[in-house]
């Protein structure tokens, strides 16, 4: 709703000044797309969308591939074993799950999941 409410006053803004405006059918009448050509532009155009995305796809995996061969470490950075455990401390000494997630600044999801794995003992399959 906010961008089409930008849009609109920029539109207006552009429609309140001094100069003149033309459209595009004027200077390139192939790019009406009300005639028998809209058929091909829109191909075109989705062709184009397309490569591009494709563009992105390879430019994405090439620059992780990168970073993975300088060392940098990807993903999700691991919650901290302190916070964690003294999160779970606080829990165990009668406070509420979600008021020590929040005063410790992690997630309650995270806290119930660690002492969910704390109370079935640990497992080497499951890691936080």
């Amino acid at each position: 709703m906010a961008a089409a409410m930008a849009s609109r006053l920029r539109t207006e803004a552009v429609a309140r000044q001094p100069w003149q405006t033309e459209s595009f059918r004027e200077y390139a009448p192939w790019l009406d797309t009300g005639g028998p050509v809209r058929p091909l532009l829109v191909a075109v155009f989705g062709w184009v969308a397309e490569q591009e995305r494709s563009r992105l796809i390879e430019r994405t995996k090439a620059g992780l591939e990168r970073a993975r061969r300088q060392g940098k470490r990807l993903g999700r950075p691991r919650l901290s074993p302190v916070k964690l455990a003294a999160a779970a401390a606080d829990v165990e000494a009668g406070m509420a799950q979600r008021a020590a997630a929040r005063n410790r600044g992690i997630s309650e999801a995270a806290l119930r999941a660690y002492l969910k794995q704390m109370r079935a003992g640990p497992h080497p399959a499951v890691e936080l």
